[in-house]
């Protein structure tokens, strides 16, 4: 992800920012969205207990839609952090 981020800066479709912090978050969003809700039904349970799994993908794509800032918006400013957060 973190490429096509950068190839999308690169050519002006989408605003400056940390590619490699935007891709990283893409990839956990998705992961936590898909894990549940596509995963076969177990035994003895509801087959979907968090709802319609369509659902739940077209609310990851508008948030990933949301996450990358394009060209016409501007990137948030990177926030300033106070003390050591590692």
């Amino acid at each position: 992800f973190a490429a096509v981020l950068a190839d999308g800066v690169a050519d002006g479709s989408l605003a400056e920012h940390d590619v490699e912090v935007v891709a990283a978050a893409l990839v956990g969003a998705s992961g936590e969205v898909l894990v549940g809700p596509l995963a076969p039904p177990v035994a003895g349970t509801d087959a979907d207990p968090l709802g319609d799994p369509a659902a739940h993908v077209d609310a990851l794509v508008a948030t990933c839609l949301r996450a990358v800032p394009s060209a016409k918006t501007s990137a948030s400013p990177t926030p300033v952090l106070q003390g050591d957060h590692r």
